[in-house]
């Protein structure tokens, strides 16, 4: 049965009508000239789980500013969960784009919306139907069409959208994440329009996929110091000031410690998490996963869990369709089972250990104190995967299941060797919560 698709025109009219910017600035007029506006940007994930803590960080502390969010995509959805008033993508639509916005989010839904992310098909339309109208108007339909059948939705770059989001909510300092595409184009109104841009960076490890990212920024936070000297490397990323935070992102794990640390199952609980694609052969180089590829993971996944006897849970990344492991699933009867539970505190806090290739939930594992395996595809691009060179995760080669079974292995011994490791991680990392440093750094460019 064909799904009805929403009509854009009234979504829009009730965006603007149900608009929580534009309720704040009718209230508050006269405010506008005088109180300074801290305007976040975030995808959702890990981008949105990093700047939530010092959102409602800023809003607790800092009641003389005021806090304008946007959400793209997930990112709407997660700050939903966390209550904080924010826009999106439905908020910029102008009338005389709406029909438009409205065709080619139609043309491009398909193939490019996750009923299983939460994001709304109303959502997904306004997302893609404003950021390809967006290509269009930068280039041309031409050249649109022909960067989007190159690159997909990584060509995206709505610098016109966030330019109507500027000139609405006049921030005094723009903040994102590293992220390209909605947030990258943030940066670069901000610094077009002399706005200065505070970047929380959201992983240790930095990489720019087919090198179109770019962070340009007046300071970066880190997350440790191991991270800092990573960065401070990336030819694509500049920045007038560095400054080591720590992750907000992982200040919501601290209560999950006192329970992952009482956790003591009847048999091992491994979980299997890890990114949609992989670094081929160098960091301006990205190779997306195909199907197959997803199936010799599982594959590979299963035999570990039967191998320890272990009870094995899956959690897919949050722009992953889930009938992709579901089909696996139905083909093989694998015991293997999706981990579908929201609370990625939880998840980890009820799981042995965490075997993935490289993903912001890597650190998040160790934080709460779950060892981690890593895994490498190349031996020759160690330095570009993850946590790795920090020493605290167990290594193995995706194409050696002996070595695979070897770091399962020692993760799963908790002995000496797994406390080593924790140590090294708390002496890497600066401790929670870092919400309030990267507080203090916003402030500084006030």
């Amino acid at each position: 049965m064909r799904v009805r698709k929403p009509n854009l025109f009234e979504m829009h009219d009730k965006a603007k009508e149900k608009s929580k910017l534009a309720i704040s600035l009718a209230a508050e007029p006269s405010t506008m000239m005088t109180q300074k506006t801290v305007l976040f940007v975030c995808y959702g994930g890990g981008h949105a789980q990093t700047l939530i803590p010092v959102i409602q960080e800023m809003n607790g502390t800092h009641p003389e500013l005021r806090c304008v969010v946007f959400g793209a995509t997930n990112g709407a959805v997660d700050l939903e969960r966390a209550s904080i008033a924010h826009l999106t993508y439905l908020d910029l639509i102008k009338d005389e784009d709406a029909e438009a916005v409205q065709e080619y989010g139609d043309q491009l839904l398909a193939g490019n919306h996750n009923p299983a992310s939460g994001v709304s098909v109303e959502q997904s339309i306004a997302y893609l139907g404003s950021n390809y109208l967006d290509l269009v108007k930068q280039h041309g339909p031409d050249a649109a069409q022909a960067k989007y059948d190159d690159l997909a939705r990584t060509a995206f770059l709505p610098l016109l959208a966030m330019e109507t989001l500027f000139e609405t909510v006049q921030p005094s300092v723009v903040i994102t994440t590293s992220s390209p595409r909605t947030e990258q184009a943030a940066r670069q109104v901000a610094k077009n329009a002399g706005v200065p841009v505070l970047v929380v960076a959201d992983t240790p490890y930095p990489y720019n996929r087919l090198g179109l990212n770019a962070v340009d920024c007046s300071t970066l936070c880190c997350p440790s110091v191991l991270a800092q000297d990573v960065w401070e490397q990336k030819d694509w990323v500049k920045f007038q000031k560095i400054a080591v935070t720590g992750n907000p992102a992982l200040d919501r794990f601290v209560p999950d410690m006192a329970r992952r640390a009482a956790f003591s199952p009847k048999k091992p609980v491994i979980l299997f998490a890890q990114q949609t694609g992989k670094i081929a052969d160098n960091d301006v180089k990205w190779s997306e996963f195909t199907q197959d590829d997803y199936f010799t993971h599982f594959d590979l996944w299963s035999k570990i869990t039967d191998h320890f006897g272990a009870e094995g849970k899956v959690r897919l990344h949050p722009s992953m369709q889930r009938s992709i492991f579901e089909d696996w699933q139905q083909k093989t009867q694998s015991t293997l089972r999706l981990d579908q539970d929201r609370n990625v505190g939880n998840s980890l806090a009820t799981s042995s250990i965490l075997v993935g290739n490289f993903s912001s939930i890597l650190a998040e594992a160790l934080m709460v104190g779950t060892p981690v395996v890593q895994y490498l595809y190349d031996e020759n691009l160690r330095q570009k995967d993850g946590v790795l060179d920090t020493g605290v995760p167990w290594e193995a080669m995706f194409s050696s299941e002996s070595t695979m079974l070897e770091a399962v292995n020692g993760a799963l011994n908790d002995g000496p060797e797994n406390l080593r490791r924790f140590e090294l991680f708390a002496e890497l990392q600066p401790i929670p919560p870092s919400a309030g440093r990267v507080c203090d750094e916003i402030i500084q460019l006030l």
